[in-house]
């Protein structure tokens, strides 16, 4: 939050706690400690001695006013109350010192805790923020901290030990950094955990959450964790470090959401060992240059009914010197489901690696995922479990250096509409459980492009040089329109599948029968069509956060198109001064990398054209209206736009990119 707008905020909060609690005022140089201090005209000199004085309010809340642009170096920690917030204001947020071994602020272990901290900065110390110290149990915990810096502490800037009745802990717009530990620490037992973080910076200093071992309920509590708009940078183990496995039966329930995120250069993005109750869902969230992106492990010996579902959506992962995404699930589970789709997974080691123990029962599926340019393999699936199928549908599997599919072990595998191309090892590297191949279309230059596949079974299938037995099979070009391998308008997959196909949709969205039958491949031909791909970046502190509209139609020579972006106003209310629209040729070129300048942003193809400056309206849209030349060379050509949005105060540059637009001209 800038100091300008810290101040606007500070005196409107100011005004309203003026009508509806009791304020009350601190001066570390001008004010003095004594009993009838307080007021805005004599304000106490420490927080500490405030706390001592303020009254517990009877109704609604109490505020204490710490004046800004000064340090309060602590010889001991403050200890919050309930009902009371400490809130700092000035042009410039106070800064509270640590003792060298000791932390700043404490919750009382044995007291109902509601409070909160409000634009504070947090300096050394072996934590800056401490909830019990020790396991114990505490009573209900209402916790909030917005708008504060943590930065230096040599164990955890936040540690919470949660053996409390229920807890409700609320971290937003707040700076982690240089953590000798952790940014943030967790450790739950036993009880309900709802634990939300947004528009968080974690540098150097991982989010961690942990359930002991040992551990067992009287009832089934829910650890619910939300996580949304955050950064990650250099964090080690992980920027997100999840370990819940009891060492006896328990009934422990975790639910973790990752939204809009965006994790660069960790060891790895999140790292997760589970062996309870688990959903775990990773959305719209960007990971570039790490070990692996998304890793989950552990076994269940203790838990042998746990029921775990991973579902991991229209991320973007770059430049993973392992896996991309990685799940090795080696003991018994109840029901286990690993769904993938609409990642866009690239210059990894492998793209996704699915590894399943003979005693897990459920389903893996990866659906409209775009994988290229990896080194072992695009996608790699070992299941030994016969009660655990594997799916795979919608996918382009690309411009890997090795394999393009693996899939070994028990588990049988259905491969359909899917695309698998410019491999330079085997294209299908398969065990002898029965896998089905339909609908597919393969060019690959290495020979042969099967290895293995006593089980295989092919049908509706295209492939350039390997000829399939089975109905329906072609041996011919499939005609790519590389990089993005598109059908090309004369290609023989189009409308070549089963007349009694129900597939709905294709990789992008589109109708999957367009014309009298199904294409064959990830791609079904149409025309004058478009899409989004990729993801946006985090929401601005300030509020701004542009986002294409997710779909276009009607593209075609001679019309006006309209490419539309939304989010670009901030939470006062104030509209962007206006955005260009670039256009490139494809999406198929290497995701750059924009974080340095625009926090979490990607440019996703290297621009060709850019428009004039586009008016943003009062709603916060802009509306870039495209004339498309009356060519007929241009119909059945793929381009692709993504948005460069003026948005000050959101990022070094005062500028964000939307995610991107991929659309073909029609006629």
């Amino acid at each position: 939050m800038t100091s300008l707008l810290r101040t606007a905020v500070t005196h409107t909060l100011l005004g309203v706690a003026s009508l509806t609690a009791a304020d009350f005022y601190v001066d570390g140089i001008a004010g003095s400690d004594v009993a009838s201090g307080g007021s805005s005209a004599q304000p106490w000199k420490s927080v500490g001695y405030a706390l001592t004085q303020v009254p517990a309010p009877t109704s609604g809340r109490h505020r204490v006013w710490i004046l800004g642009n000064q340090s309060y170096v602590l010889s001991s920690p403050i200890t919050l109350r309930r009902a009371i917030d400490l809130v700092g204001y000035g042009a410039k947020r106070p800064t509270f010192v640590a003792p060298s071994m000791g932390t700043a602020f404490r919750v009382d272990p044995l007291a109902i805790t509601d409070t909160s901290l409000q634009s504070l900065v947090i300096s050394k110390g072996t934590s800056g923020l401490e909830v019990a110290p020790t396991m114990g149990l505490v009573p209900s915990l209402t916790l909030a901290v917005e708008d504060c810096s943590f930065e230096g502490q040599s164990a955890a800037s936040i540690g919470i030990n949660l053996f409390s009745d229920t807890s409700d802990i609320r971290l937003s717009n707040c700076d982690f950094a240089n953590a000798g530990g952790h940014g943030v620490k967790v450790s739950a037992i036993t009880f309900p955990t709802r634990l939300v973080v947004s528009g968080c910076s974690f540098s150097n200093a991982p989010f961690t959450f942990y359930s002991p071992s040992g551990t067992n309920g009287p009832s089934q509590p829910i650890y619910d964790i939300a996580i949304e708009h955050s950064m990650f940078r250099r964090c080690s183990p992980a920027g997100i470090v999840l370990d819940a496995r009891p060492a006896v039966p328990g009934q422990e329930d975790l639910r973790l959401a990752v939204r809009n995120c965006a994790f660069r250069h960790n060891t790895i993005g999140i790292r997760g060992s589970l062996a309870i109750d688990a959903r775990v869902e990773v959305d719209r969230s960007t990971f570039i240059d790490h070990d692996v992106a998304l890793q989950w492990s552990g076994t269940t010996a203790f838990f042998p009914g746990a029921r775990q579902l991973f579902e991991f959506t229209h991320n973007v992962i770059r430049d993973c010197r392992g896996a991309g995404v990685s799940v090795a699930k080696v003991g018994s589970l109840a029901a286990l489901g690993v769904f993938t789709r609409a990642n866009l997974i690239e210059s990894c080691d492998v793209g996704i690696d699915v590894q399943i123990g003979v005693a897990a029962t459920g389903a893996v599926a990866s659906q409209e995922d775009i994988v290229r340019g990896t080194t072992r393999a695009a996608i790699s699936f070992v299941g030994q479990s016969a009660t655990c199928p594997v799916s795979i549908s919608n996918d382009i599997l690309a411009q890997s250096a090795g394999v393009g599919l693996r899939a070994t072990g028990r588990s049988p595998a259905h491969v359909q509409f899917s695309t698998i191309a410019d491999c330079q090892g085997y294209a299908l590297d398969l065990g002898s459980q029965a896998i089905t191949l339909e609908h597919c279309a393969l060019d690959n230059p290495f020979q042969p492009e099967v290895n293995g596949g006593a089980g295989l079974s092919v049908r509706y299938t295209c492939s350039r040089t390997t000829p399939f037995a089975g109905f329906g099979n072609l041996l011919a070009n499939p005609q790519f329109v590389r990089p993005f391998y598109r059908l090309g308008r004369g290609s023989p997959c189009i409308d070549a599948g089963d007349p009694n196909q129900t597939a709905t949709a294709d990789y992008e969205g589109d109708p999957r029968v367009y014309g009298p039958r199904a294409d064959l491949g990830a791609d079904e031909f149409v025309l004058g069509s478009g899409h989004t791909f990729g993801a946006p970046m985090p929401r601005a502190r300030n509020g701004f956060q542009p986002r294409m509209d997710p779909y276009v139609s009607g593209v075609g020579i001679g019309k006006p198109t309209n490419v539309v972006m939304y989010g670009a106003i901030d939470d006062a209310n104030r509209r962007s001064p206006g955005a260009v629209l670039m256009l490139g040729l494809s999406d198929g070129a290497p995701v750059f990398d924009i974080d340095a300048a625009m926090p979490g942003g990607q440019l996703y193809f290297s621009p060709i054209a850019i428009t004039n400056l586009v008016a943003v309206d009062p709603a916060g849209i802009c509306i870039a209206k495209l004339s498309i030349p009356m060519q007929n060379a241009l119909v059945g050509s793929t381009f692709t736009a993504q948005w460069l949005c003026v948005t000050p105060g959101s990022s070094p540059l005062g500028a964000m990119v939307s995610d991107g637009l991929r659309f073909t001209i029609g006629r």
